[in-house]
């Protein structure tokens, strides 16, 4: 969901710009300013567009949005011997593929998963850093994983 700000001030005071100006370098995520001069040309009011998300932090990592609509859940991480895959919207009969890669992106397992939990054993690789995406439904959710 996205809030847009309209605000229109003709600025007289200089606390007034002050405080306008912290206003938009905290909350905005894009912002227009617009002035309006009158027939001798001078500036007489300034006219901020502010465009701002609800959720500025979900909206940058659209993976949380797949996660939650999709309930998944991986864990443990960091893990030794198992890691649990659970997909609480797989219905019977879909499926979801679930890649595990190292840091250099090379696919050391792939599975396809029937069901809604799955256990991926990663107890024969090295300790280190591993990357697992799982694609379900036209949509790709990655996961940073640590080996112990």
């Amino acid at each position: 969901m996205v809030y847009i700000i309209y605000l229109s001030i003709k600025f007289t005071m200089k606390k007034s710009l002050y405080f306008l100006f912290v206003l938009v370098n905290q909350f905005a995520n894009s912002q227009h300013i617009n002035f309006t001069y009158d027939a001798s040309g001078n500036r007489i009011q300034r006219n901020y567009s502010i465009v701002r998300m609800a959720n500025p932090t979900q909206a940058k990592d659209s993976s949380s949005y797949i996660e939650s609509d999709f309930g998944i859940k991986v864990f443990p991480n960091p893990a030794s011997e198992d890691i649990n895959v659970f997909i609480a919207a797989l219905k019977e009969g879909e499926s979801a593929i679930v890649q595990l890669s190292d840091e250099q992106g090379k696919i050391l397992s792939e599975k396809t998963q029937k069901s809604q939990q799955e256990v991926l054993r990663i107890s024969g690789f090295k300790q280190g850093i591993y990357y697992l995406k799982i694609f379900i439904k036209g949509k790709i959710v990655s996961y940073k994983i640590v080996k112990l």
